[in-house]
């Protein structure tokens, strides 16, 4: 919808960014402490050596998570479209630096 591939429908869009902003807490529990050992993962070892870094990113995803989910209940797409890529910034950003390619 963001990307302009499936016509965009407002209230999907917003029940979608409610969904993320719920669950958006919970990606740290992923990453708890000894999680890096004993199988494979895309993790980067830099996780656990830069965490409070890593844990600043994560809490960057719940704000502007829930900035969406707030944003998506006014309706306006272009707004909505707006912080959609402020979130997937987030996103990249953990990617980037955290994640193996």
């Amino acid at each position: 919808m963001a990307k302009g591939k499936i016509p965009f429908d407002a209230k999907q869009f917003a029940q979608h960014a409610e969904r993320i902003a719920l669950l958006a807490p919970q990606a740290l529990e992923g990453f708890a402490k000894g999680s890096d050992k004993g199988h494979e993962t895309d993790a980067k070892a830099d996780i656990w050596t830069h965490f409070e870094d890593f844990q600043s990113k994560l809490n960057d995803l719940v704000n502007e998570s829930k900035a969406l989910s707030e944003v998506a209940k006014g309706g306006d797409e272009a707004k909505m479209k707006e912080q959609y890529k402020k979130l997937a910034g987030t996103c990249k950003a953990c990617h980037d630096k955290y994640k193996a390619d």
